[in-house]
């Protein structure tokens, strides 16, 4: 099974790490739970295939399809 590791990014460049989750689902959950800004940007990262996505806040709605 896969871990997706989250991260907030900061604005020096450097990441923050807010959780991890076993679906892209769950992800953005933790996004959205630790969200106090829309503008702010967040990377899902995947270790084992080293697939990473960045995403602003107010494109992780419930509308969003991954």
């Amino acid at each position: 099974m896969n871990v997706l590791d989250v991260f907030r990014l900061k604005p020096d460049g450097s990441f923050v790490w807010v959780g991890s989750a076993d679906l892209l689902k769950k992800a953005r959950e933790i996004i959205e739970s630790c969200t106090a800004d829309a503008s702010e940007e967040f990377v899902i990262y995947d270790a084992q295939t080293t697939e990473r996505i960045t995403l602003r806040a107010d494109r992780c709605s419930m509308r969003w399809i991954c």
